[in-house]
């Protein structure tokens, strides 16, 4: 597939009247100088230190511009440096550390009035209301950047398909109300790093039709007991509700996630349910747990490839029907579930080992009752991990 690629973007490259500009000297102490910049098409820039403010330059064939500035001091660009950029499609900013990389928005960008993808990573971002009236943006990009809040004017980018707030640094603190329900257009979110996504900041998604790709993480507790009108074209989601974790190296393996923290037994929502009965991956800690399992027997897991079940006494059992094949589940792990005598009931297990699950090593002898059977066979044709 690389291979696929790289020969389609040199054949694009080659067809197409591109010049590039590469500027990857770290060591460099000012911004590269040239005759003429004109004739550019794409720049990609890195530096570490710069002897004095870059001045603007003309470049008016210039399609994308991508800068990484590792810095030991704040950026600074003179305010009118993106003023002569107005074919500017793709511009990507990118710090060293965020803490030292504070990029105030300059006026000028606002004359990026091309602009379809701004990708701003590793910088301390004071204020970026300004990014509102780049009504021509389709993607917008944050990553590892410190945010406090996402401010009014976000909601104007009405043209958005695809947003993306990732952070690993701190959290974002705000959302204000009416922003998402806003980008009417957008067909991808990805929030990952919001200190509190409330039940009311979701309702807003009701409003996005098109969604088709989802990932939120640190929702509060109370939103798996509401009820929601998601998109019906909703193919991928990554959905995390609680304090329930699961490494990203795990779940990247996977399209449709659900990693859920369930203290309370009462009903779960309609979203939820549905949205469970569809899940390749159904982490589920806390005594609501059966509540999640309930779901999961009505379509008699045909869809999970990895279960865990954690912290819950109230489990007696997994399933307890003969002939359900589990047709696509690779890892079962049961974990803290004390009073789980046996993962599966007596019965069905007929015909193959009984899975037991002892409560401590203790109980472990008088558990060992495995044994066969000659009728009805429980089926794990894809099973390759198991941690009771």
């Amino acid at each position: 597939m690389h291979d696929v690629v790289c020969d389609v973007a040199i054949y694009i490259a080659s067809e197409r009247k591109h010049i590039f500009m590469v500027s990857h000297d770290v060591n460099s102490e000012e911004f590269p100088r040239k005759d003429t910049y004109k004739q550019y098409s794409h720049m990609s820039i890195v530096a570490n230190i710069f002897d004095e403010r870059p001045s603007p330059i003309f470049c008016p064939k210039l399609k994308l511009l991508m800068l990484k500035l590792c810095l030991k001091e704040p950026i600074e660009l003179q305010d009118d440096f993106f003023d002569r950029m107005s074919k500017l499609n793709v511009l990507s900013i990118r710090g060293d550390k965020y803490k030292e990389s504070i990029w105030p928005f300059l006026a000028s960008i606002r004359t990026l009035s091309s602009l379809r993808m701004l990708c701003l990573t590793n910088l301390r971002l004071d204020d970026i209301s300004i990014i509102g009236e780049l009504v021509t943006l389709e993607i917008l990009s944050i990553r590892d950047s410190l945010l406090e809040e996402l401010p009014m004017e976000i909601g104007k980018l009405t043209n958005l398909i695809m947003f993306e707030f990732r952070n690993e640094q701190g959290e974002l603190k705000r959302i204000l109300a009416g922003v998402l329900s806003r980008l009417v257009h957008l067909e991808e979110l990805y929030m990952l790093g919001v200190e509190y996504f409330s039940y009311s900041t979701l309702m807003e998604l009701e409003s996005l039709s098109r969604l088709t790709a989802m990932t939120l993480s640190d929702c509060s507790g109370d939103v798996i007991y509401c009820n929601l009108a998601l998109s019906s074209k909703l193919a991928r989601y990554s959905l995390t509700v609680g304090r329930a974790y699961k490494a990203t190296s795990i779940t990247d393996n996977y399209n449709r996630i659900i990693v859920l923290e369930v203290i309370e037994t009462c009903p779960l929502g309609d979203w939820i349910r549905h949205l469970l009965r569809k899940s390749e991956l159904v982490h589920s800690t806390g005594e609501g747990s059966n509540n999640v399992l309930a779901e999961l027997q009505l379509d008699e897991f045909q869809n999970v490839k990895d279960l865990c079940l954690e912290d819950s006494n109230s489990l007696t059992h997994i399933h307890c029907q003969n002939n359900i094949p589990f047709p696509k589940l690779e890892k079962l792990e049961v974990s803290r579930c004390h009073g789980l005598p046996y993962v599966f009931c007596m019965s069905l297990a007929g015909g193959s080992w009984t899975v037991s699950c002892p409560v401590d090593k203790e109980e472990k002898d008088e558990d060992e009752d495995i044994s066969r059977r000659t009728h009805d066979v429980i089926k794990f044709s894809n099973l390759y991990e198991l941690d009771l």
